[in-house]
């Protein structure tokens, strides 16, 4: 509920997610670790290892560094595959083994496991000389050692457990020396079993990591796809036990894949009553009888391994004896006593039975057990030890554990739940064919693919397929699908009937003369059953092809008339679109005619006015001549008198100036002599502090000091007075917005006074900081002279000593008050300093916004005042150009005397009203200085501010003026 769902073939379905993983080994093929075909590689992780780099290899072990695949018998020389090197290939290998936890150490040891395998082909075994017998030796010691210090196992050790066996008769321990073939043998499977070790551990090691969570695997609702990849059928010149486990479930398989296909097919035809092939040519259970029976090969093959003495000739003579009767046991008086063939599916095998008995049995002798369990390497201890822990618990039922640790009981019952997985999952069968023994592309070697056809059973397959009825279809289904076939005569004949009548007489007129005869039996295309027709191969396709060309044929006469519509549809469309073509080509040039005689008339028309502008522009040359002459006339007294007032302001300038700097001189001498008469009155009270002074001088220099501060008192308090009118000025100066222009000047003026005061204030504060210092300094010194007194004093206990205890008593409080009210004041004055200079440092820069606000102001005031005065000249100069045509020179010195009256009627009433606006504080400045007050200063003003009219650009001047 709830889960996604997908779309499949018109029916929804559960998208299913990935659980896990697991793997499963069926017969490993461990005879390729020691020998493989000529031209074929083994193991490819082996070339991987040696092309791997040298640091890695050191890694692993130090034999390895330098070493090549032409290093180890096992390996040996072979090419690489194709489009990938094996150097390549081992960094994708390193890299999954990385991703299952191999790293480090636990890499390490399976790499070392690895190594032992390469390493223990390369011992070589030969006959012992010192010795009567036929014991071996190992010929190149140096292989030895390697060997030993790579397993962790004495190379006397491995000597011992690889060339001697140990026989137990008779509670008697024998040990027998084997031959050199022997010990390569037992060396050979030594290497094999720890190969097996490792290939499992690297099983499980992956099994733990990709197998489902616990309680998901057979749940309901759990689903599994299983892949099987297993060897295709063997037959060689030679073939061993590992071929005939291999053709056994070969075998298996193929009787899974006849039961699928055929047996169904049988079924269907038994019943609908169709004749039934020879079923026999696909069916392979007396060859499973044969190997899996109560008395086949394994069977038999397990009882000569429990049996004490028990050999492979004997093996195969009782197999040749109790199955005689057998069609699948070939019989040949040519085959050796170890030697018997079986009739496969695929062919005759001839088997090689020498050696089946010990491969069955699959066990190491105890003395390599004994001697792999001492190994260092965690994985052959730990694999060797289950092995030897295995055979320990089977040890009560001797017969029991024999039989039940066979290689082939192992693989049948593998086998055999392999099958019971199969059985309850839908099948589908992957043939891999090799098309030649050279590994070359797009290269078939028939032969070699119709053996492996052959092998395979495809062969048998296709060819009872060819006999059977591939394609089947219901009566109705026929009936619907082909009567089209028949001519309409026929269709009216045939109409009557029950559905399978009409599709009988159907088939056989369309299917007439398609018999066929082989070997004296004619053999008819299709069958008849109850419910469907059966088709043989090609029947059903002659149908279909005949239905193609008649259903070909029909639509090939509605394509035509279809054509014909959409053709006669094109032409129309094509020939009311040439319409409108030939109706826009006519509309296009019709309106490049009309545009070439517009342009054509707009060409004489430009000339025309051309020649009326060029005769326009001569008579404006010829009258602009006379203007500039004019002009230059009429501006030169002017220009003169504007000159005149430019001297004359100059000269007020100068003296307003000169004025203002003598005003700021007498104050700044009237500071000075303040100033040297406070230094004066400092220096006396320094001198009398100076002077060992008797009690009525300290009293006097007391009121000194205290009249010198109530100055500095005087001073401050007139201070705060400065800054409390500077603060009055500036409220006053911002509810004066409206007239900031007019009093710029006064304010600059204040600024620059404030500026001289504050300066002046900051020079006085550090003055009386410095004198401050000095009166400290000074009490500090009386403090010490007053110590001494006390000490003479006390020298005079008998005579003076009520008028020293009075003395100091009186000195004393004096001393306290008078520190006190010390300390007292330099609080006051070092808090009012302190609070005067933040006033002093916001009111600085309060004033330098205000300044730079008014200065904006002003630019802006006088540029729209420069852009009015330019206006009124200039309509000026018209009404005068105009007038002097008209009037004489004496009405035009009347007009100009009426309006410079005007002018200096409006100017008096501009400097009344900017005296309104001024300050109480520049109004007196003003009237100190005898600005704005004589009627010659004003009429200077006025004056300047004419000639200003008259021609002057500079407004700031005027300003000046005003202030």
């Amino acid at each position: 509920e709830g889960s996604p769902r997908a779309v499949m073939r018109g029916r929804e379905v559960p998208i299913p997610m990935l659980a896990g993983s697991t793997f499963e080994t069926y017969l490993l093929e461990k005879s390729r670790v020691t020998s493989h075909d000529d031209g074929e590689r083994t193991y490819h992780f082996f070339y991987q290892l040696l092309a791997a780099p040298d640091e890695d290899k050191g890694q692993f072990w130090d034999g390895l560094k330098g070493a090549s695949a032409e290093s180890f018998q096992y390996v040996g020389a072979s090419e690489s595959i194709e489009e990938q090197s094996d150097a390549d290939a081992w960094e994708d290998t390193k890299t999954a083994l990385g991703d299952f936890g191999f790293e480090g150490d636990k890499l390490n040891t399976f790499m070392r496991a690895v190594c032992v395998v390469l390493q223990l082909g390369n011992l070589l075994f030969g006959p012992d000389a010192t010795e009567g017998d036929d014991g071996s030796v190992i010929a190149n010691p140096d292989e030895l050692d390697k060997l030993s210090s790579l397993v962790g196992i004495t190379s006397e050790k491995l000597t011992e457990a690889l060339t001697t066996r140990v026989v137990k008769t008779m509670g008697e321990e024998i040990t027998v020396r084997l031959t050199p073939v022997a010990a390569k043998d037992g060396c050979d499977a030594l290497a094999k079993e720890i190969y097996a070790h490792v290939f499992q551990s690297l099983v499980d090691t992956i099994n733990k990591s990709t197998s489902p969570p616990v309680g998901i695997a057979g749940s309901s609702g759990v689903r599994s796809i299983s892949i099987l990849d297993m060897f295709g059928f063997e037959s060689f010149a030679v073939n061993r036990f590992e071929q005939l486990c291999i053709n056994y479930a070969n075998e298996r398989i193929q009787h899974k894949y006849a039961m699928d296909t055929f047996l169904l097919i049988k079924e269907e035809y038994e019943a609908e009553g169709i004749q039934i092939y020879d079923f026999s040519r696909v069916d392979n259970s007396d060859v499973l009888s044969l190997v899996e029976g109560r008395t086949g090969v394994i069977m038999m093959l397990n009882e000569e391994c429990l049996r004490p003495k028990g050999n492979d000739e004997s093996f195969v003579y009782k197999i040749k004896v109790v199955h005689k009767e057998s069609n699948r046991l070939v019989s040949d008086l040519l085959h050796r006593p170890t030697e018997f063939e079986i009739r496969h599916f695929a062919g005759k095998v001839k088997y090689d039975a020498s050696g089946f008995v010990e491969r069955n049995t699959d066990q190491l002798p105890k003395i390599l057990l004994d001697c792999a369990m001492g190994s260092s390497n965690d994985i052959i201890r730990e694999g060797f030890e289950r092995v030897v822990s295995d055979l320990e618990k089977k040890a009560s039922n001797y017969r029991r554990k024999r039989s039940a640790n066979t290689i082939c009981t192992k693989f049948k019952s593998q086998l055999m739940a392999l099958m019971e997985d199969i059985k309850d999952s839908r099948t589908r069968y992957i043939r891999c064919i090799k098309p030649n023994r050279k590994k070359l592309p797009v290269v078939l070697d028939h032969s070699i693919t119709m053996i492996q056809l052959a092998s395979a059973g495809l062969v048998t397959a296709i060819s009872v397929s060819r006999e059977t009825f591939p394609n089947r279809l219901l009566y109705e289904v026929v009936w619907d699908r082909f009567r089209c076939l028949l001519p309409e005569d026929h269709k009216a004949r045939k109409s009557d009937g029950t559905t399978r009548e009409k599709a009988e007489l159907l088939l056989n007129d369309l299917l007439n003369n398609k018999e066929k005869v082989v070997g004296g039996e004619v053999i008819a295309p299709f069958a008849c059953g109850t419910s469907k027709v059966f088709f043989r191969s090609g029947s059903l396709e002659l149908l279909e092809s005949d239905r193609h060309k008649l259903y070909s044929a029909k639509a090939a006469i509605l394509q035509r008339h279809a054509r014909g519509v959409i053709t006669r549809q094109k032409l129309r469309r094509m020939t009311a679109a040439a319409v409108k073509l030939q109706a826009q080509w006519r509309c296009k040039a019709a309106q490049n005619h009309c545009a070439l005689k517009r342009s054509a008339l707009l060409r004489l028309q430009s000339w025309g006015r051309r020649l009326l502008a060029l005769m326009f522009v001569m008579h404006l040359r010829k009258t602009k001549a006379a203007a500039v002459i004019q002009s230059c006339w009429r501006a030169q007294k002017p220009r003169q008198q504007l000159n005149e007032f430019k001297k004359a302001s100059r000269v007020i300038q100068h003296f307003v100036r000169s004025r203002k700097n003598k005003d700021n001189l007498k104050s700044s001498m009237a500071q000075v002599v303040e100033d040297a008469h406070m230094d004066h009155k400092m220096k006396k009270l320094q001198a009398k502090l100076g002077n060992n002074a008797s009690s009525h001088d300290k009293d006097s220099l007391i009121e000194d000091a205290a009249s010198m501060i109530e100055y500095l008192s005087k001073q401050l308090y007139m201070q705060r007075g400065r800054t409390s009118n500077i603060k009055a000025e500036l409220a006053e100066e911002r509810q004066g917005d409206g007239r900031l222009s007019r009093r710029n000047e006064s304010v600059e003026a204040a600024l620059a006074a404030n500026k001289l005061e504050v300066s002046r204030l900051r020079n006085t504060s550090m003055r009386m900081e410095s004198q401050l210092r000095e009166f400290k300094t000074e009490k500090a010194s009386t403090r010490l002279l007053l110590k001494s007194i006390q000490e003479d004093h006390k020298e005079e206990k008998s005579k003076h000593e009520k008028e020293i205890n009075k003395a100091k008593g009186s000195h004393s409080e004096e001393i306290d008050n008078l520190r006190a009210s010390v300390n007292d004041m330099q609080k006051v004055h070092t808090d009012e300093l302190t609070k005067l200079k933040n006033e002093t440092e916001a009111n600085e820069a309060k004033h330098k916004a205000e300044l730079a606000k008014l200065k904006e102001e002003k630019m802006k005031s006088e540029e729209d005042y420069e852009d009015d005065v330019a206006k009124v000249l200039d309509a000026l100069q018209i009404a005068h150009e105009q007038d002097s045509q008209r009037r004489k020179p004496a009405d035009d010195e009347e007009e100009l005397k009426k309006r410079i009256e005007f002018l200096e009627e409006s100017y008096e009433s501009e400097l009344k009203e900017l005296k309104d606006s001024l300050c109480p504080r520049c109004t007196m400045i003003c009237q100190d200085r005898g600005i704005m007050t004589s009627p010659e200063t004003q009429r200077n003003l006025s004056l300047g501010s004419l000639s200003r009219m008259g021609g002057s650009r500079n407004l700031s001047s005027a300003l000046t003026y005003r202030s």
